[in-house]
């Protein structure tokens, strides 16, 4: 079953939500009204053709979906749902060339990602579908059903092997999933979660800055500062003017009560980007515990 985005507000909205509720008749006099009253409105088009596609109209169906198309040729997010109509006539090559274009047009979307790595596998291209189904995660790592279709898709595969630029596009895909994940999970608060991906992607990945830089954040979150030291120490050697990663090495220095090396990284934090307001704050503070240290304890008198 292919995936369709939720209506939006306005008239072909209420077309939408209309249809939804299966009341097809009054659905198409919504949609009807909305195109009165806006002859570009695509969306319109577009649920009117949803709506006849329900009915059972299958050519009503596709002729409303090309005058949607012909009116906006640049919505993907017509060309997604035109696709998926195409594929349930079983007309997949044209239904694989609209969810291209839907992501094209949309590359910052995962719908038609989803869609066109199903239409994919349904062909047969596993490894192709795979590729666009780690797209797709990498864009809502928050969808667990993406991630539970990836390891099926993958226990599919097995040990046949894929051409080897394929095979180079999906490990790059991985990387940037796993990254993607990494940060999603740190983001809602599970640390374990985003430590088991970004070690995933380190070890994929040794040479990556950003994902030793990641990779120690997340390990000091959950206090292993030692850990989180020797991957930011290797981040800095790999990004030697990232002043963030100086930054956080030196918070946890300081969590480890290694005020020297804390103040020493906190400073040339400050030597790569002298507007770095964390790592000045960071000195400031650390000077006046020092001071603090140093003067004689004062008795109120009375």
């Amino acid at each position: 079953e292919r995936l369709l985005p939720v209506s939006g507000l306005g008239p072909a909205g209420a077309a939408l939500a209309l249809r939804d509720l299966g009341r097809h008749a009054e659905a198409v006099r919504e949609a009807g009204r909305a195109i009165d009253a806006d002859p570009s409105n695509a969306r319109a088009f577009a649920a009117a053709a949803l709506i006849h596609d329900d009915r059972g109209d299958r050519d009503a169906a596709g002729e409303w979906f090309r005058r949607a198309i012909g009116v906006d040729p640049g919505s993907g997010a017509v060309r997604n749902d035109y696709g998926a109509h195409l594929e349930a006539r079983g007309r997949r090559d044209e239904a694989v060339a609209q969810y291209r274009e839907a992501v094209r047009l949309m590359p910052d979307e995962w719908l038609p990602r989803a869609n066109l790595a199903r239409a994919h596998r349904a062909e047969g291209r596993t490894g192709e579908a795979l590729l666009e189904l780690m797209d797709a995660a990498r864009l809502a790592p928050h969808r667990e059903d993406l991630l539970d279709e990836i390891d099926r898709l993958r226990e599919e595969i097995g040990d046949t092997p894929l051409p080897a630029p394929l095979l180079a596009r999906v490990m790059d895909a991985y990387g940037e999933l796993l990254t993607s994940l990494g940060i999603h999970r740190a983001a809602i608060g599970d640390d374990a979660g985003a430590i088991e991906y970004l070690e995933a992607l380190v070890s994929l990945r040794p040479r990556s800055g950003p994902a030793r830089a990641n990779l120690g954040r997340a390990y000091a979150a959950v206090g292993r500062h030692g850990r989180a030291i020797e991957e930011l120490r290797e981040a800095a050697r790999l990004m030697p003017g990232e002043a963030a990663v100086h930054t956080n090495m030196g918070a946890s220095y300081a969590a480890m009560g290694m005020d020297e090396e804390a103040r020493r990284e906190w400073a040339r934090a400050l030597e790569l980007d002298p507007r770095g307001a964390e790592a000045r704050r960071n000195l400031a503070r650390l000077r006046r515990a020092k001071a603090a240290r140093r003067s004689p304890d004062r008795v109120e008198q009375r």
